[in-house]
């Protein structure tokens, strides 16, 4: 069971996941679909804003059990920034 679960089958979703966004992309730019990338300004707005929802999560998670949760959330977002590069 452990074969077709847990890491591997996320690694797999993964690659077909990449797969489809690579077509999407590729349909997109052929239909002139513009994508810009949101600045430094409307990121830290967004962030802002979702802060208290953040928060309300890291209650929640603690009070469910979670051991550290603002530090789970802070290593989740680490492996992302890893991965943006």
């Amino acid at each position: 069971m452990d074969a077709i679960s847990g890491e591997t089958a996320a690694r797999i979703f993964g690659r077909g996941w990449d797969k489809v966004d690579t077509r999407a992309l590729a349909l997109m730019q052929a239909n002139g679909v513009v994508v810009t990338k949101a600045d430094a300004k409307f990121v830290a707005d967004v962030k802002a804003k979702t802060a208290p929802l953040e928060q309300a999560w890291i209650k929640s998670a603690e009070a469910k059990g979670m051991k550290n949760p603002a530090k789970v959330l802070a290593e989740f977002r680490a492996e992302i920034a890893k991965l943006e590069k």
